[in-house]
């Protein structure tokens, strides 16, 4: 009976053990400032390779915003369920990271503001860069089309309201830098 009484404390308890917990950014600059602040390398870069069995991948660089990285490339580990992992398929990213000291490679916090531009968005309640909420105007029971042609429409206007923050972002670390 103890056994069985600790395998069931394990199966409760292993789940929060083991997953990531983002609180919502509310106040967008205080972040990008933090952020800024927080990392010693913030680049441009899309993956050139997806994850492999033990956890690497590796990132083009295009541009370094902030940092001493001169290679054209990086490799990055997944660490933990508050790792992301960009994906080839995912495009161009903004990264804020740490190089680690020990192997030389990165890992990129999903509670952060590092961002795909093909999904800019930001776990936030500021409409600029959070997702759009689901459609409410149509039925989805009885217009499954039309329900995700509005849910497109809205998400291709939320896009662009978070990509003209991207833009804004990255040009207001490269005046950082320039101070």
């Amino acid at each position: 009976m103890k056994r069985i009484y600790i395998i069931f404390v394990l199966i409760i308890l292993s789940p929060r053990a083991f997953s990531c917990s983002c609180g919502m950014i509310s106040d967008l600059q205080t972040e990008q400032k933090e952020s800024y602040d927080e990392h010693n390398l913030i680049f441009i870069g899309y993956a050139i390779s997806d994850i492999n069995e033990g956890g690497y991948y590796t990132m083009k660089i295009i541009e370094v915003l902030k940092g001493d990285y001169r290679d054209s490339t990086i490799v990055g580990q997944y660490l933990n369920s508050c790792s992301q992992v960009p994906r080839k398929r995912d495009g161009t990213w903004l990264v804020y990271t740490n190089i680690s000291k020990k192997n030389k490679t990165i890992d990129i916090g999903d509670c952060g503001i590092s961002r795909s531009f093909n999904f800019p968005f930001l776990l936030s309640d500021n409409p600029k860069v959070s997702v759009p909420p689901p459609v409410k105007d149509i039925d989805y029971e009885t217009s499954p089309a039309d329900w995700y042609l509005e849910m497109a429409i809205k998400e291709a206007e939320y896009k662009q309201r978070a990509l003209v923050v991207l833009r804004e972002e990255i040009n207001q670390i490269r005046r950082l830098v320039k101070e």
